[in-house]
């Protein structure tokens, strides 16, 4: 058997330890991850999903503000949420219910008292003879309230009392639930599905 000379057994020493280091070096091969991009790009809230039988929108409008700098601008704020349903040629509205409709259920449905005295109508439809009318009363921090009429209406929970209807017409449901987040449900299709969406509320 032939000795190696300490020469050689060096450099076969550095020749196997650069292997090792070579191979433990090479940096894994990072795997692109897809960017998710949304089907729709007109601003429905519902963008991502491709099937939806109902493209769901929050309205807005402008409305005049003093910015940081103490200078009177306008800002956009959210006035309503909009459902608009595609029959295969045009766009349909049906249903469009305002920001303050939808806060006063929601005032009502946790307890929050308001500080004005109107009285507020959340909506009422009329279809085929049927006639729906959910509305509201704010709460008054007043003492006096003679001669002061006030509509009432029970409202509707479901999900054991976690969440609150506040608008139905024609099947196309809106409600609202106590972890903050607002949902819709569609009448069901010819194959008897439900559509439903939610999101959470921030306006």
């Amino acid at each position: 058997m032939k000795k190696l000379t300490l020469g050689a057994f060096v450099a076969l020493v550095l020749v196997m330890a650069a292997g090792v280091f070579s191979v433990q070096a090479a940096p894994p091969t990072p795997t692109p991850e897809p960017v998710l991009r949304p089907s729709f790009t007109d601003g429905r809230i519902n963008a991502y999903d491709t099937g939806a039988p109902v493209a769901v929108f929050e309205t807005r409008k402008s409305v005049p503000i003093i910015n940081d700098n103490g200078v009177p601008t306008t800002a956009d704020v959210v006035n309503g949420v909009q459902l608009l349903f595609w029959d295969g040629a045009s766009a349909k509205e049906v249903m469009n219910v305002p920001a303050t409709d939808i806060q006063a259920a929601i005032n009502k449905f946790t307890g929050v008292k308001s500080n004005t005295t109107t009285n507020t109508t959340l909506s009422t439809t009329s279809t085929a003879g049927v006639t729906n009318t959910t509305a509201t009363t704010a709460n008054s921090n007043s003492t006096n309230n003679a001669n002061t009429t006030t509509k009432t209406t029970q409202l509707t929970t479901v999900n054991n009392g976690n969440s609150v209807l506040i608008s139905k017409v024609n099947g196309y449901s809106l409600y609202y639930s106590k972890d903050g987040y607002l949902w819709v449900t569609t009448p069901a299709n010819y194959e008897g599905k439900v559509y439903t969406f939610s999101w959470q509320k921030d306006f």
